[in-house]
Parts: structure tokens; sequence; C-alpha cells
């Protein structure tokens, strides 16, 4: 039972707002509260109506706590209809309220007459801040009211709207908008970092002085900072079969995406090859969708941010592309481009070359940076004749160190220089003549190492009279060691190449004496 002369924990009271008890004889009481309202983001102030013609008593002041109501506080006069308490956390939860009337009995003793509905406070639960779409989402309970303490069936609200209010870095609160009363929850734009405070009033249309108050709710934004570099070192072919990309990029920023984009002509539609997610610093990709062979491929890349936002792009580079053909009979033309990336410029070229399938690159020459093409001149008496593949392939390396600290290297495709095979075979030969080569009948293979070759010669009989398998040995006009008789002689000659293309050449030799 509470006791009239309860101990009242931190309350204060607030007299003279209005005189609720009515003078003469009243058939029924009232008593219902007006509003429950925070104030200063500090307090709750209960605010109620009674009327009522018992003169003696007073009001009990009850607080759920943990789903259950406490008495807070005794006020021995009916003519307060005001009560504050500051013995709660206005940011921990909403508070709910009911009031009870007690009058003296004849024994002396006190019992309740009266009860008001339960009051729950208005309450911002939370702020929500969207850093992808710069937004706030602000959260919260609205007012209600329950028929009886413990059955929480809500009654209709006293208020049909809610303002709310907003306030940056500290500055006024402003109106930020105006909603039905049945909402709970608005997304209020925040594109400038700082601090956003948010309060909720919610009021009656109809009788606008009729109000009630939320506690404040603060909440700090900021901004995904841009990276401060996005560096791409260069394109360089690899094993002759893909172009590797060098990204160095600021491994500061929080989960970014790269996206590679390619074009193959001049600095026009880019296209995005893939996207690549790493917080590493330095990284490497892998494009083997680009055809080496057929031109240069210029590249940059797109840094995304967290919320996969493109937020700084990075420079261009291009591959270096290499182009070779025969030009006459003992030269090979190469061309290529200057590869962009190089701050300071390339440096040099160093040009290598290899023969025949088995053969192993060779340095050729060293060029000036600002060169772009190559004639390789051979001796059409060296052993060069004996290849029809000639393989080139080049190297650019920068002038210095780029602003990152890198001096960088680019490698070229292969560029292949395909010599037709050329096979002259002589209609005639004399073993005693003056001219040394004219002495032996051989064919003369240019541009290629003949293998599995064999040359037979027959007579007019169709006998073998000569045969052989090495490229070396010709017929020097002898039939089992004595002089053949001078005539026309039949020939076949076969061999395949280092590519494996098989030759087949028939004919007939005229022999002299």
């Amino acid at each position: 039972m509470f006791n009239h002369n309860l101990i009242i924990i931190s309350f204060i009271l607030i007299s003279g707002f209005s005189n609720h008890k009515i003078s003469g004889q009243r058939s029924e009481t009232l008593l219902h509260i007006d509003s429950v309202s925070i104030i200063e983001d500090s307090y709750i102030a209960i605010g109620w109506t009674f009327e009522s013609d018992v003169e003696e008593g007073y009001f009990v002041i009850h607080r759920r706590t943990y789903n259950i109501y406490d008495s807070i506080a005794a006020i021995d006069n009916f003519d307060i209809d005001f009560f504050v308490d500051t013995n709660i956390s206005v940011s921990e939860k909403p508070y709910s309220y009911y009031i009870s009337a007690r009058k003296l009995k004849e024994d002396g003793s006190y019992e309740s007459f009266a009860s008001s509905k339960a009051h729950q406070t208005i309450f911002i639960e939370a702020s929500d801040y969207d850093i992808c779409k710069e937004t706030i989402n602000v959260k919260w309970s609205n007012y209600v009211i329950t028929t009886t303490v413990g059955i929480p069936d809500t009654l209709d609200k006293p208020f049909d709207s809610t303002i709310v209010w907003m306030s940056f870095n500290s500055g006024d609160f402003e109106i930020a908008d105006t909603l039905s009363i049945n909402k709970e929850n608005i997304e209020i734009p925040a594109t400038e970092p700082g601090e956003y405070c948010f309060k909720l009033r919610s009021f009656d249309s109809q009788n606008p002085s009729l109000t009630t108050t939320s506690n404040i709710r603060c909440i700090t934004t900021t901004t995904l900072d841009p990276p401060e570099f996005a560096y791409l070192r260069k394109a360089s072919v690899i094993n002759n079969a893909f172009l590797r990309l060098y990204l160095y990029a600021d491994s500061t920023i929080s989960y970014p995406a790269y996206v590679i984009y390619r074009t193959t002509g001049q600095h026009e539609n880019f296209f995005p090859v893939d996207t690549i997610n790493s917080n590493k610093a330095n990284i490497t990709y892998d494009d083997d969708g680009a055809d080496i062979f057929s031109s240069p491929h210029s590249y940059y890349f797109e840094v995304l941010d967290s919320c996969r936002r493109p937020v700084k792009n990075s420079n261009t580079v291009s591959s270096l592309f290499l182009y070779a053909e025969p030009l006459s009979v003992n030269e090979n033309h190469l061309q290529w481009n200057l590869p962009e990336g190089f701050p300071e410029g390339v440096d040099h070229f160093v040009v290598r070359r290899k023969t025949g399938k088995d053969g192993k690159f060779e340095t050729l020459a060293q060029l000036p940076g600002n060169q772009d093409h190559y004639n390789d001149i051979f001796s059409t008496t060296n052993s060069d004749l004996t290849y029809h593949e000639f393989m080139y392939k080049i190297k650019a390396i920068g002038v210095s160190q780029n602003p990152f600290g890198f001096k960088d290297t680019v490698f070229s495709n292969h560029a292949l220089a395909e010599r037709a095979v050329e096979i002259f075979i002589p209609n005639a030969f004399k073993p005693e003549s003056t001219i040394e080569k004219n002495r032996v009948f051989k064919p003369v293979i240019r541009n290629a190492t003949p293998e599995k070759y064999r040359m037979i010669i027959y007579n007019n009989w169709g006998k073998i009279v000569f045969n052989t398998e090495d490229y070396n040995i010709g017929w020097n006009g002898n039939i089992n060691s004595k002089k053949g008789s001078p005539g026309v002689y039949l020939y076949e000659i076969s061999f395949r190449t280092d590519n494996g293309k098989t030759y087949n050449k028939k004919g007939t030799v005229k022999l002299i004496r």
C-alpha cells in the first residue's frame, strides 16, 4: 500500500498552472494525462487534467521500469497538474507513465479512486548513416497510450502530425520535414560531413498547443577519402602470350575496386575489360583477352571507393608492339610504336633476334629511345640464309625513375619475319669445269635448314647411280667410282624444313663432259 508519507525521489513540482478541483458535488471523477514530453533532452514533464469533488487526497506518479510500473512520487495537492521526472536518462529508452488519485477514507486510510491511461514518450531510437547514399535514416517509436496498466492495447494517439527538427554542427534546430503521425522513420540527406542532431515534436493540428517532444539523437557523419594517387606503371608482354598490367594504388583507402579499361586505337572508345578488388598497393593484372600480335593496346584504370563510386582515374599507358617483315634477300625490316607510360620517355631500345626453331635470342642492337624502326641486314654468304624464320623481340627501358620510384622496362611481342624457302636446282653441270660450283650437282636451299634430306640420281633406264642423305654432298658425275657417260639423268630431291613443311622436287640434269 502506497504510504501518504512517501519520500519522493528526485522530482520537481510546478504549481499554479490550473485548478482542476470542482466546487460542489460531482458524480464522476476525471483524471487523464494531457501529454508526456521530454524537456531540453534532460528530463520528462507530465501534465494532466483532474476534475473531482474530492478535496482531500494525493496523486501518485507511476513510471514503468522493466515492464513493471513503480511509484516514483506522491503529490499531496490536487491543485497541482504538472510533474517533472529528473531521475531518468532520456536517451536510454522511452518512458511510460500513469497517474492515480487517492482519497482519505473514514478509517484514516487511503484508497485509489481514479487512474489515468498510461502514456509513453515519443523516442528517437537510432540515427543510421549510409555513407554510400549520404543519407541518415532517423528511426523512432511513436507516442503510445495504453488502456490499463500491464495491458498494451493501444488507443488513438492525441496527435496527428510530427515535425522533424534538425541541427547541423551545433547550429539552431530547423524544421526538416512534417510527417503523418503514423510514420516512424525518415531519410535525411547528409552530403556534408559533420554532426547532425534530430528531435521530434508531435502535435494536434486541431489543437496546436497540445504537443510532445522527443529526446535528441545525434550522429557524426564522415565521407570516404579519395585516393591520393592512381598510377599505371606499364603494360608489358609476358611469355609472348598475354599483356600484364602493373598498377600502383593508394592502399590506405578502404575496400577499393579497380576497373581496367582498354582500347586498340587512339585514346577513344575505351571499354572495361575487368574489375579487380584489392587492398594492396602493388597490383598486377593479366589481360589474356588482348591480341598482342595485331596492334598496340592502351590502358588506364578507374578507382572505385567502397560504395563502388568512381573517384579517380589513372594515367594511360600503351603496350610495345613489334612488326617484322622481309625487305630484301638479306634484309628484314622491324617497326614498333613508342610506348606511352614513361614519364620522361624511353632511354633506349634493345633489339634481339633468334633464328630457327632451336635458336636462342641474341642481342642485335641498342637503339635510341626515340627510334621506332630497325633494318636487320645480314650477309648472303653466312649461315643466316639457312633459316627461313627470323624471330625478333625488343624491350624499352625508361629514362629514369618515375615519380613513385620505379624504373620500368617494357617487353614487346615476338615478331616473325618469315622468308620463303628458295630452292635452286641447276639443269646441267660439268665435273671438269674451271668454276668450282659447276663441278658438282646439288640443290641450293636458302632460308631453311633441310631435314630428312635425300637426293637420288637415275640413269635413263631407271637405275640408281647416286644416292645421298647429306645435303652438303653433291654428285660429281661418277658412277661406281668411274666417270659417268655424258647425257641426261633423272633426279629426285626431298627434304623437310624446321617448321615441318615437306618439299619434293623431280627433274632432269645434263652431265657435260
